[in-house]
Order: structure tokens, then C-alpha cells, then sequence
């Protein structure tokens, strides 16, 4: 008699439970570094994000209204309330505005747009014979500086360079 009790017991407790809410998984992945996978959590109110990016994870419960950035490695973490976090930005903001202070000049220069740096092509006369073809030798400058030399050669007609059915059959 006590173990149907104790099964009608459990019967009973089971079906008047609430519904379990396990919440969502997502990873995703960088298309140039699919190794590097990122995880975020999500459930009733919260949000977990393990990076990728240096290992960080970041926590946040919005119905306490807290978030926290942990770095497991290193066994370091920071957080709190989101208002505590928002003044420590500012500060944060501040800083970097004044990192520029003591020099007028360097104020303004932050503040101005950066001019795009021009681009030179400078050709430098004929270069060597390759694979049978003249070529003409360039320089490329960015900003003054040299980025590449490129010997170049007149227009190939690859039709006739090219045996396109054995290109087709290597291919495959």
C-alpha cells in the first residue's frame, strides 16, 4: 500500500509541475575562422556569450539589471549594476577625450576626418623577358611610401597560350 502511495505521490507532483523552460543555444562561427566558435545562451531574461574573442564571457541579467564581463583565464571578472557600468564608461570616455589635451594641435587633428592617402603609379621602363613575354616594370606608392613593384606584360591572348580541353580535363 505505501509504495502505490508514494507512486500515486509522485504521479500526482509530476503532472502538476510547471513546464521546464530550457531557453536557446546558438553558436556561430567565423566564416574566415570557422575554429573560432562563439556560444550565447539565452533564458528568461538572461544572456550568457562565451567569445570567441580572447576567451571573455560576458553575462547579463536584465531583470536585475547587472551585466558582467569574466576572463576565465586569467580568473578576472568586472561588472555590476547597469548604472555602475554606464558611469565607468563615461569615465572610461572622458579619458580618451583627454589623452589629446595637453596638445591643442593633437585635439584638432583627432577631431579632423583623415585625408585618404594618395596613390602613385610610377613606371620605371622595361623589365626582364618572362615566359617569353616583354614586360614594363611599375611602382605602386601609397603616401609616399613603396607598397609593391609589379613587372607587367602586354595583353596574353590565353586562347592561344592555353590548351583549354587538357585546362578542362586538369580541373577535374
Amino acid at each position: 500500500m505505501t509504495g502505490k502511495f508514494a507512486a500515486a505521490v509522485a504521479f500526482l507532483s509530476l503532472a502538476a509541475a510547471l513546464p521546464a523552460h530550457a531557453g536557446y543555444r546558438i553558436e556561430t562561427a567565423d566564416l574566415e575562422f570557422p575554429q573560432d566558435v562563439t556560444t550565447s545562451w539565452f533564458q528568461g531574461g538572461k544572456a550568457r556569450v562565451d567569445g570567441a574573442l580572447e576567451g571573455l564571457s560576458v553575462i547579463v541579467d536584465v531583470k536585475n539589471g547587472e551585466g558582467w564581463l569574466i576572463d576565465r583565464a586569467s580568473k578576472r571578472y568586472a561588472g555590476g549594476t547597469f548604472a555602475e557600468i554606464a558611469v565607468e564608461l563615461r569615465k572610461i570616455d572622458v579619458s580618451l577625450q583627454d589623452d589629446t589635451s595637453g596638445d591643442p594641435a593633437g585635439r584638432k587633428a583627432a577631431a579632423a576626418p583623415a585625408k585618404p592617402l594618395a596613390v602613385v603609379v610610377k613606371e620605371l621602363g622595361a623589365g626582364e623577358r618572362l615566359q617569353g613575354y616583354e614586360t614594363r616594370r611599375y611602382q605602386v606608392l601609397i603616401g609616399g611610401e613603396l607598397l609593391e613593384e609589379l613587372w607587367l606584360a602586354p595583353m596574353i591572348k590565353v586562347g592561344s597560350e592555353v590548351d583549354l580541353v587538357a585546362f578542362e580535363t586538369a580541373i577535374r
